[in-house]
């Protein structure tokens, strides 16, 4: 998915602002706006969760009285409430995602709030998995590890983002390559709704890959069926035992 690069936001708080006043009430003033959008949304959800149980009952109810009692315009009503169904279910799905959304946003800005204030007990820690060479002088800098420069930058959600952090943070790089990352940086930060969305889009991704890269770890595992052969054989087995019980019932029901 390709995420349009905005201007600078008009309509909400800049990094700019940020900059000339004091950035914690910017932070907490977008949380009370996502927070409304998200009650918002949760007030519609709960209200098309009750739509759709009355069009079920109703569905039921007039099919069942319907059929019982032969009468077409009850099952006429049963299909117009099933049909309903349908449609509230696949409005209260749209209407879900923009809960959800909402609700990203909202974690999303009260999680950078909690790192401007370096909350460290709530402020989430996130490290790859594996570590790219020695990094002790690294944790005894706080470059690495708890309240630390990587657990105050670290938004990445993806194992990828988070690797590529680290080792921006612990590897040495060029001057090009620094000024490179400042001016990429500089021009992101009055950006605040466009780096909402890489965020949110970022976290719908990192569980997906982290799961990815469970199923790789296995792939590229040690072979472990070769060391069961017993298991091999029972896959052989078994089918011949259900082919022997399919051939017995046959016999048994045409003596």
């Amino acid at each position: 998915m390709v995420i349009p690069r905005p201007t600078a936001s008009t309509d909400s708080p800049t990094a700019d602002d940020a900059q000339r006043h004091d950035p914690e009430p910017i932070y907490r003033q977008r949380c009370d706006r996502l927070a409304e959008r998200r009650a918002y949304y949760a007030r519609i959800s709960s209200r098309m969760a009750n739509i759709s149980i009355t069009l079920v009952v109703v569905a039921v109810g007039a099919l069942s009285v319907g059929l019982w009692r032969g009468m077409p315009l009850l099952l006429i009503l049963a299909a117009l409430a099933t049909i309903g169904f349908g449609i509230s279910f696949a409005y209260h799905t749209v209407i879900d995602r923009q809960h959800h959304r909402y609700d990203e946003l909202w974690t999303i800005n009260d999680e950078a709030f909690r790192r401007l204030r370096r909350d460290w007990a709530t402020l989430p820690l996130r490290q790859p998995s594996s570590i790219n060479g020695d990094t002790h002088y690294a944790n005894d800098l706080d470059v690495l590890g708890h309240a630390s420069l990587q657990h105050l930058l670290n938004t990445a959600h993806t194992p990828t983002g988070q690797t590529t952090l680290q080792n921006w943070l612990i590897a040495p790089a060029a001057p090009a390559v620094i000024r490179e990352r400042q001016a990429a940086v500089a021009e992101l930060a009055p950006l605040l709704d466009f780096r909402d969305e890489l965020a949110f889009h970022g976290r719908q991704m990192g569980n997906a890959q982290v799961n990815y890269e469970l199923f790789l770890g296995w792939v590229e595992g040690e072979a472990w069926l070769s060391q069961r052969p017993w298991l091999i054989w029972l896959t052989r087995i078994m089918p011949l035992i259900t082919i022997g019980s399919a051939l017995a019932d046959a016999t048994n029901i045409f003596n």
